[in-house]
């Protein structure tokens, strides 16, 4: 069988990986041959249609970047990792603890002024505990199945959609996305991204979140670019979290999003990196070598 490979150069360590792995077992080839059978790409172009293509390996979670009508009706099969769910719901806890918590807003007031906010006027800039929150899930794979052990010492509810009743992991279920937030203190985004989840919260929930928080570790564009600065700006929010964003730079410095959202203490920021930990920076390649080698039967 031969597989396609195009990873970019930045994960030319992980090509020699492959070919040390595969070596003898499988034809590797960075060029786009008519008789390939599976490729393994971070990006689909549609002349890939003019192969032999039967399988396409993704060394990461997110489809947005595939058109999976298109594969599905060329009987293409698509396969993706999951490897470190488990690290991106732990950076999920991260950004909820720092949100509740107002670490930022400490850290940058005692570090920068020597303010004690909470002794300068009593009962004013407390932080909030996780225990007993609501917690709902848009999303609930991997990831949320994750996040919620990780907080279940915390006591929580766990609130989520009607859809997603058949995985049992609830323990309230309701029928819309206004009834999710409404009964929710914390809203964990989780899902995948695709027509139906683009602006999955928008301008017509604005209302609904108020003194809520929100923790994004699926794509952007799940809450909508203006309703997230909105949210902020008008005192909605009670505080966000967000490792996924609508910006990403090129080379260049780049900020993530076209509003200026760096002056809310209230948000806490990170550059799509949930899933960078030290202990597990292979993992996603290790898994997804590993699928190849099932698929190929070697």
């Amino acid at each position: 069988m031969k597989l396609y490979v195009n990873i970019g150069e930045s994960n030319d360590f992980q090509m020699v990986k492959l070919k040390t792995l595969l070596d003898g077992k499988l034809t590797i080839t960075e060029t786009v041959e008519p008789d390939v059978d599976m490729m393994l790409i971070t990006r689909w172009q549609e002349s890939y249609l003019e192969t032999n293509v039967k399988a396409i390996f993704i060394p990461f979670t997110g489809l947005n970047r595939f058109p999976l009508d298109v594969l599905k009706s060329n009987n293409i099969e698509i396969f993706n990792t999951h490897a470190k769910a488990d690290s991106v719901a732990e950076k999920a806890l991260a950004l909820t603890l720092s949100v509740l918590g107002k670490i930022v807003l400490y850290h940058n007031e005692l570090s920068k002024h020597g303010r004690w906010l909470t002794r300068e006027y009593w009962g004013e800039e407390f932080w909030y505990s996780l225990r007993q929150k609501r917690c709902g899930f848009i999303g609930m794979g991997h990831i949320a199945s994750h996040i919620i052990s990780y907080i279940s010492p915390f006591h929580c509810t766990i609130v989520n959609l009607e859809r997603d009743r058949h995985k049992k992991n609830a323990d309230v279920y309701v029928s819309s996305i206004d009834e999710l937030i409404k009964n929710s203190d914390i809203i964990y985004l989780s899902c995948a991204l695709n027509e139906e989840t683009t602006g999955i919260i928008n301008n017509t929930h604005l209302e609904l979140l108020k003194d809520k928080v929100i923790i994004n570790v699926s794509r952007g564009e799940v809450i909508d670019e203006e309703t997230l600065y909105l949210g902020l700006k008008n005192h909605l929010l009670l505080g966000a979290g967000i490792d996924v964003w609508y910006e990403y730079p090129n080379k260049n410095i780049q900020m993530p999003s076209q509003y200026d959202l760096s002056k809310f203490d209230n948000l806490v920021m990170s550059p799509h990196a949930a899933c960078h930990t030290e202990e597990n920076k292979d993992g996603y390649y290790e898994d997804i070598f590993d699928q190849i080698k099932k698929f190929s039967r070697i």
